[in-house]
């Protein structure tokens, strides 16, 4: 059984708010996507650590961006991996 508060969800795209103070790869206002964060994406904001997240191209809707991660990554695997 999760802990609560529980918040489901995994992937998300969307623009950087906020950035600890020892990251330096991303800033306020980046547009990226990530494959896992830290509280969970069924929420107006969530955290992930800076490994987890990716630049978004701006060809790329945040719904397309929310989609690379397990979906993307599942169905690559299942057709070119295995």
């Amino acid at each position: 059984m999760p802990k609560l508060p529980y918040i489901p969800g995994l992937d998300a795209a969307g623009v950087i708010e906020q950035v600890g103070g020892e990251v330096t790869k991303y800033q306020v206002g980046d547009r990226v996507y990530t494959i896992r964060t830290n509280t969970g994406t069924y929420a107006e904001y969530c955290t992930a650590r800076p490994e987890d997240i990716f630049p978004l191209p701006l060809n790329v809707s945040f719904e397309e961006g929310s989609a690379l991660g397990t979906p993307f990554f599942t169905a690559y695997r299942a057709l070119v991996i295995k």
